[in-house]
């Protein structure tokens, strides 16, 4: 009876009440809680001493986008913000990861690190720092390094998002 296509089918209706009614969510969809109950942000200059082409607006568009997805956030102008997000990008990179014996290269890896800061507008007092955040993305072609800069970024707003869900 259990293992049944039923059965396995109210096991994982059951499962999902389960974690459901225990507050259980996944991190990438978690609602996003401002410290010191924050709503208007205001989303400073992204700090990006790389050559990347437009990697600063592609973060930028994606923090926002994951944080006003998440949660209710509103983006303001500088003088209307209870808060500044500052984002500081240390470094990205994308280069050969695996080559074959021919020393020809079979996989690509793109690297970005970076970090996020929440000031308090009122006073630049600082509320909330993430650590230093590293997300990677492996492509297969050369062709493929646009998508996957664009993966990368999208992963780096999640993983913004999600440090700042767990409060740390």
């Amino acid at each position: 009876m259990l293992c049944s296509p039923r059965g396995i089918a109210v096991f994982i209706a059951g499962m999902a009440l389960l974690l459901s009614a225990c507050g259980y969510h996944f991190s990438s969809a978690a609602p996003l809680d401002l410290p010191r109950n924050m709503e208007r942000l205001y989303l400073g200059e992204i700090e990006d001493p790389t050559t990347e082409p437009q990697l600063e607006s592609r973060l930028r568009t994606s923090i926002r986008n994951e944080f006003t997805q998440r949660g209710d956030v509103q983006w303001v102008p500088r003088e209307r913000a209870e808060g500044q997000l500052q984002v500081r990008i240390m470094s990205f990179s994308s280069s050969s990861k695996l080559e074959n014996p021919e020393q020809e290269t079979v996989r690509f890896e793109a690297v970005l690190r970076f970090q996020g800061r929440i000031f308090q507008s009122e006073d630049d007092a600082l509320v909330w720092e993430s650590r230093e955040l590293t997300v990677r993305e492996s492509y297969a072609q050369q062709s493929e390094r646009d998508e996957a800069k664009s993966r990368v970024v999208r992963l780096a707003a999640e993983k913004l998002a999600n440090q700042l869900v767990q409060g740390f």
